[in-house]
């Protein structure tokens, strides 16, 4: 069977969602859906964790798919009620959520950050059980009455939604073996945040209706899905492109360990290997593939969701260094990203510790993206590989940033919208004429 959804199906959800709340980009929409097809789909599952700054929609988008028969939306997660070791007698008793689900189902938790906030210990043993879960199987042994197992097996997706807590050092999710993906919202500007008040008053009293018309528009959708019986095919080009993204986005978010103290480095791991990372991307592009999603916006995705991993101040580190060619010092680095040198002097080493960087000099300290870094980001780009010369990519005024897929500047009332790297080729009178942005209102 084929999937009956269109680009004109998926266009008119997001138009909804746009309709209702100030999304400038809304591939977080298009993501979400994908990531619930690709959990209907055969294979693994996909757990999906959306980051981003209190009040940017993650919740909302999240509500949308309250109404689907296979969401089970929780509020905390703990290992007893994943899978419960009481004895009841209780109609109303459920066993835990694992029993819940069934052999299939998808774990909605809008607010994960209250999982990431626990003490370090329960933490660590909740991980552990999720593991376990993510791999289709979970077994307690208790010594209730006498001793019992409780076990389940299945295919249980999640998706959820959390702060950037998740960046803090007490919080390596490297360490405990990645399950998740990550998808990081973009960064708002101050003509988003004043067009998001904006549509906020408007919104002001029908907050329920609007919620309600969202999740029965997704309900309908997915209703309406016809999914195929095996994952569409990958041609020999996409899953060349797939496989180094899952390369990059493994070695990237590879942990380090450091003493607590000193912040000295005490081990490097072994880098992560990417198969567990492809097999996710696999899925997702599957699943937002069989919903109608256009090319062009299926992989800018997949490469947010393949770098999502990596800490921000990592990512920015490399994308610095990919867009000036040469050697730079440190506090030359710090100050393009915007870090004190001490916090930037210590992604400099971790990613050189894990072959992604090169320290070309010791004093003073000069870093350079390695040979294989720079041969293997044209599959966030999206363009061929580079050249024997290693010439970075040519970042344009009027396109999509090759380096770090930002959209194509913007002016607004505040300014001109642009990432760093096209900040540096727009012309100075742009820069200096504000311009205006359309009141949303005024569209409708």
């Amino acid at each position: 069977m084929s999937s009956t959804a269109t680009r004109t199906d998926v266009q008119a959800l997001i138009d909804l969602f746009q309709r209702t709340m100030w999304l400038p980009d809304p591939g977080i929409v298009t993501l979400v859906l994908g990531v619930v097809a690709a959990n209907r789909l055969p294979g693994d599952p996909v757990w999906l964790l959306v980051v981003g700054p209190p009040s940017s929609g993650k919740t909302e988008v999240l509500g949308a798919l309250y109404d689907l028969p296979e969401c089970h939306p929780v509020s905390s997660l703990t290992e007893a009620g994943l899978l419960s070791g009481s004895l009841s007698k209780d109609q109303e008793a459920t066993g835990g959520l694992l029993l819940q689900l069934g052999d299939r189902g998808l774990v909605l938790a809008p607010d994960f950050g209250t999982v990431l906030t626990e003490h370090a210990s329960t933490r660590n043993r909740l991980f552990a059980c999720l593991r376990e879960v993510y791999d289709g199987r979970f077994v307690r042994r208790l010594g209730t009455a006498g001793g019992r197992t409780f076990a389940w097996r299945g295919h249980a997706g999640l998706i959820g939604a959390c702060t950037e807590v998740i960046d803090t050092p007490a919080i390596d999710l490297g360490l405990l073996g990645e399950r998740f993906t990550y998808y990081r919202i973009p960064r708002s500007t101050p003509d988003d945040d004043f067009v998001a008040c904006l549509m906020a008053a408007e919104n002001a009293g029908r907050q329920a209706e609007i919620r309600a018309e969202r999740a029965a528009a997704v309900a309908r959708f997915f209703e309406g899905l016809v999914l195929p019986d095996t994952l569409p095919p990958l041609p020999d080009a996409e899953h060349d492109r797939l496989s180094m993204l899952a390369t990059l986005g493994a070695r990237l978010r590879s942990p380090v360990v450091r003493d607590g103290y000193s912040r000295t480095i005490e081990t490097v791991p072994g880098h992560e290997r990417p198969m567990r990372l492809f097999a996710q991307l696999r899925q997702v592009h599957a699943g937002m593939a069989v919903i109608g999603t256009p090319a062009g916006v299926l992989w800018r995705l997949l490469a947010q969701v393949a770098l999502g991993g990596t800490h921000p101040g990592r990512r920015s580190i490399v994308e610095d260094l990919l867009a000036r060619p040469g050697a730079h010092a440190t506090s030359n680095v710090a100050g393009h990203c915007g870090l004190p040198n001490t916090t930037a002097r210590r992604h400099l080493e971790d990613l050189v510790a894990h072959g992604v960087l090169v320290r070309t000099c010791d004093d003073p300290e000069l870093w350079e993206p390695s040979e294989w870094l720079t041969q293997s980001w044209w599959a966030v780009r999206g363009t061929e590989r580079l050249g024997p010369d290693g010439s970075p990519p040519v970042v344009r005024a009027d396109e999509s940033c090759p380096i770090c897929n930002a959209p194509p500047p913007r002016r607004g009332v505040f300014g001109v919208a642009a990432c760093v790297h096209q900040i540096a080729v727009l012309s100075p009178d742009l820069l200096e004429d504000g311009g205006t942005i359309a009141d949303p209102r005024e569209e409708r």
